[in-house]
């Protein structure tokens, strides 16, 4: 049998022929310790995000091999086939420097987890005097498709999710609201605007619930990358300010390193049989 790395079958047949292709396929990621990259620089301060410490990371990333980079070692070590996920755990903060790397692994299909606040909407730059914040920006996420945000108050009512783990000690104070478009390209090229062929799909992975029933904030997001640009990575963000613990953490890395999957169920042929 073949060993082929998970995120580059994804990214080279397509999760259309996963059903048929398994069988003679070794998924060698999934049997191998996986590995992350953790963005780290000291004195960098998360904005919109968590405060923990590097122990707190290191326990809750105990089951992966994990590498903390500063920016210049993130800028010459990120590669998608080294690193099962990056890590960025510093909000909406970042270093800009290391946007071009960033970049260059999502687009091979890397997966990601962002810790707290709006993904690389605010650079950061090293001066002789320590870090400089820039303003808030779009221009950076927009390229990855997450057009627009808004922070919204954190709802009184209880959250909910299917995953246990998350709610542990989960205490937001603003939640982040993505614009998220899943189309790098118009079915009607003509009208801007329009729709196109969705390249992935957006999973709740804890919300809120308004008292009519109508899902009023969703603090963390899952968004699997099946076709296009980024297809093969799975991008995973708890996008708000607050507590996270670090078991919830450490769950959510996982998810994350498992890549983007989909699977359907579609029968071939029907049959009507009458009843008596």
């Amino acid at each position: 049998m073949t060993k082929f790395p998970r995120r580059k079958f994804l990214k080279t047949i397509g999760s259309a022929a996963v059903a048929t292709a398994l069988p003679n396929v070794i998924l060698g990621a999934q049997s191998q310790s996986r590995s992350v990259a953790v963005i780290w620089e000291p004195g960098f301060r998360a904005i919109h995000g968590y405060d923990f410490t590097r122990d707190a990371l290191e326990q809750a990333l105990k089951g992966f091999t994990v590498a903390f980079l500063n920016e210049r070692e993130l800028i010459a070590q990120l590669d998608a086939t080294r690193f099962d996920l990056l890590v960025t755990p510093y909000g909406s903060a970042f270093p800009k420097r290391a946007w071009p790397a960033i970049l260059k692994y999502l687009r091979a299909g890397g997966n990601w987890l962002n810790l707290g606040g709006v993904p690389l909407s605010v650079p950061v730059v090293r001066t002789e005097k320590g870090w400089l914040v820039n303003p808030r920006q779009a221009i950076y996420h927009k390229q990855l498709g997450i057009t627009h945000s808004f922070p919204v108050n954190a709802p009184l009512s209880l959250f909910k999710t299917n995953h246990p783990e998350l709610a542990i000690d989960f205490k937001p104070e603003e939640i982040y609201e993505l614009y998220v478009r899943l189309s790098s390209s118009n079915n009607e090229p003509d009208e801007a605007g329009s729709d196109g062929p969705h390249e992935g799909v957006v999973t709740p992975l804890l919300w809120a619930d308004t008292f009519a029933g109508r899902t009023y904030a969703v603090p963390i997001i899952q968004i699997d990358r099946l076709l296009g640009e980024f297809a093969g990575g799975r991008w995973v963000f708890a996008n708000f300010n607050g507590h996270l613990s670090w078991s919830a953490i450490g769950w959510l890395a996982e998810q994350a390193a498992w890549s983007a999957i989909e699977f359907r169920v579609r029968s071939a042929a029907t049959s009507r049989k009458d009843s008596l």
